[in-house]
């Protein structure tokens, strides 16, 4: 999927801790997993089975935002990833929106071209490797960007933290 490929094309280790079929209340109820891992940078890519399984939206968006602030109060930088139905249900609209209201950095319509797209997609729901090589390369640029900034922030705090034997 298109964590492994992340992590080889920016020679970084990875922790999937996605679960095929989770909605975003039960990634919420396993939140204390990741947040046992001290991420440092988060790609949350959630909502496609609630909608599939009718969750209201006002439902995931509330777990959505609470999943963000733990994350968030723990340290983590979180990357939101937004995507569009098949029906233009205004899903990318509403994460740009919390995206905004939480503080993280969103990915815009991640699946935009690829569903719908049978030489992108292994069934209905489901890109194939070329889809999944396609939401790498959306999703990319932003986790780079928040890893060099993840970078720099760790090295101002050692360097700042360091002090000068002569001016003891």
């Amino acid at each position: 999927g298109y964590v492994s490929i992340l992590s080889a094309r920016l020679n970084t280790p990875i922790a999937n801790q996605g679960v095929s079929g989770d909605t975003a209340e039960q990634a919420l109820a396993r939140i204390a997993h990741v947040e046992a891992l001290d991420p440092q940078i988060v790609v949350l890519l959630l909502g496609g089975n609630d909608i599939l399984r009718q969750v209201p939206r006002p439902t995931t968006l509330t777990h959505m935002r609470s999943i963000i602030q733990r994350l968030q109060q723990g340290g983590a930088v979180v990357i939101l990833v937004g995507f569009k139905g098949l029906l233009g249900d205004g899903v990318n609209d509403d994460y740009k929106r919390l995206a905004k209201e939480t503080g993280c950095l969103f990915v815009p319509d991640v699946l935009d071209g690829i569903l719908g797209n049978p030489s992108l997609m292994s069934d209905e729901v489901h890109p194939n490797d070329a889809g999944y090589l396609k939401i790498a390369d959306r999703i990319a640029p932003t986790l780079e960007a928040a890893i060099v900034t993840a970078q720099e922030t760790a090295a101002q705090r050692v360097s700042t933290t360091r002090t000068d034997p002569a001016i003891e």
